[in-house]
């Protein structure tokens, strides 16, 4: 779900009062199908951070288990990450999920940012494969994990190169533009 204001009119045509109600209606259907439920706020970075506490209110409201902050354009900086979660953390018992475009360089710091500030989960790719840019790489994120914050996972650190390789060996070769091209492209979306 859009929640910026630039993305909620692009994309759907609307404000903030319909985005509050299109989480609970839809949520509300979901879990009443018996569906465990994630909100994704799409454009999170480019959000107003109040309207950001009000979306997880309503998400939480309506019967969502998490809340995944997207930083959409890979427009923030470790910094500010870290400063969003935790704002974010102190205002909903949600669990708080952090995807991070790589346009910038920094989706792996943001990630780990994220991390220390209050975020449950992390939104990772393989090789950090993804559209543009790509995203933060799972194999950074878990090794920095276990390195400098001395945090476990699941991911199995000794598969990882096996990992890395099956899927150098299969994907299509990049033609994506470079990362800062991206970027400038992406601030016209």
């Amino acid at each position: 779900m859009p929640v910026s204001d630039r993305q909620m009119w692009v994309k759907l045509r609307c404000g903030r009062q319909e985005v509050i109600s299109r989480i609970h209606r839809i949520v509300s259907y979901a879990r009443e199908q018996g569906l465990s439920v994630c909100v994704g706020g799409e454009d999170s970075s480019r959000a107003d951070l109040g309207f950001l506490v009000q979306v997880t209110a309503a998400a939480a409201e309506a019967g969502a288990h998490r809340f995944r902050f997207a930083d959409t354009l890979g427009v923030l900086d470790p910094f500010s990450t870290y400063d969003i979660l935790q704002h974010l953390r102190k205002e909903t018992d949600l669990e708080l999920e952090f995807h991070g475009h790589d346009d910038l360089g920094l989706a792996t710091a943001n990630t780990l940012a994220a991390d220390r500030g209050g975020a449950t989960h992390a939104s990772v790719c393989v090789l950090g494969l993804g559209e543009r840019a790509g995203n933060a790489a799972l194999e950074e994120v878990v090794a920095a994990l276990s390195q400098i914050a001395g945090r476990t996972t699941a991911v199995d650190l000794t598969q990882l190169t096996d990992l890395a390789e099956l899927v150098a060996g299969v994907a299509p070769a990049s033609d994506s533009c470079g990362k800062i091209d991206c970027w400038l492209g992406s601030l016209r979306a």
